[in-house]
């Protein structure tokens, strides 16, 4: 297998994998929210329960984000190194 190749489908699988953790940082907390609701919430369908659209706006997407970028960071300061 070409270097480039194997490269690409490791920073593919990488970013795939990136996106279901994402994802499931977001769905899953101590209260249970169906995965139609959080959708809801993102595509902004009128049938939302309202405190689900909290939960998810004001305090799993901001923790989410921020771990996110809390990891590229370090990664980067790592880097640095």
């Amino acid at each position: 297998m070409n270097r480039k190749k194997k490269i690409a489908r490791s920073f593919t699988l990488l970013m795939f994998l990136l996106t279901v953790l994402f994802a499931l940082d977001i769905a899953f907390g101590s209260v249970n929210i169906p995965v139609r609701q959080i959708l809801n919430v993102f595509t902004s369908k009128l049938d939302i329960v309202e405190g689900a659209s909290n939960i998810v706006l004001y305090f799993r997407l901001p923790k989410a984000i921020v771990v996110l970028l809390a990891g590229i960071y370090l990664s980067l300061s790592g880097l640095q190194m």
